[in-house]
């Protein structure tokens, strides 16, 4: 099944509500990790295989970008739009979010991919 990290703008109760449905996820709110920079975060995320899942489409995608040009392997990448799904629909997060898990069920499924949450499921 596919494991997530959720950055910092994301609220941490989608996290929350994915365990409880019995899906890998965690928050960066969860530890010690809130405030690292956006290329710590991609770092933890590929160094625990977890696809990172964040609003801060811009620089993922420039980090995904430069991660393909040095051929380094990261746990995935979801990116989510504002406007897509608003930051304050934490119901509608965790659908969209246990449906992509469901669609890529394997443990590496996400592995190097870069996901665009284009809609709700």
């Amino acid at each position: 099944m596919a494991r997530f990290l959720l950055d910092e703008h994301i609220n941490p109760g989608v996290a929350i509500q994915l365990r409880r449905k019995g899906y890998d996820a965690i928050s960066v709110h969860d530890g010690e990790h809130l405030g690292l920079l956006d290329p710590e975060v991609l770092e933890l995320a590929a160094a625990q295989r977890r696809a990172i899942v964040t609003y801060n489409i811009i620089d993922f995608e420039a980090l995904a970008s430069q991660w393909f040009a040095r051929n380094r392997s990261h746990g995935g990448i979801v990116l989510v739009h504002e406007k897509t799904i608003p930051q304050r629909t934490v119901g509608r997060l965790v659908r969209a979010l246990a449906s992509v898990a469901d669609r890529y069920p394997g443990p590496r499924a996400l592995d190097d991919q870069v996901i665009y949450l284009t809609r709700e499921p």
